[in-house]
């Protein structure tokens, strides 16, 4: 259990960071779309083969970020991989 903790406690700093980051570089957007971090959401995400596990990011004020996750088929995954 400490080790699943840990790890999901990894991924949502490393998520968080990333979304930061892009943010910061990004002033005048208020949402992004990217591929989910593994374990961001206390465990691994598995939308099966045929689709890619992603996350909607919502800038809802300074600092303050809303993260849905959701499934978008494998055969739009390069939509996500060319967001800014």
């Amino acid at each position: 259990m400490e080790i699943t903790r840990a790890i999901h406690s990894k991924a949502i700093d490393a998520a968080c960071e990333d979304d930061r980051l892009w943010f910061d570089a990004h002033p005048d957007h208020t949402s992004r779309v990217r591929r989910a971090v593994p374990f961001e959401l206390n465990g691994p995400m598995d939308p099966g083969p045929d689709h890619v596990a992603s996350m909607l990011v919502l800038l809802i004020g300074p600092g303050l970020r809303l993260r849905v996750p959701f499934a978008v088929p494998a055969i739009f995954a390069h939509v996500i991989d060319a967001q800014p």
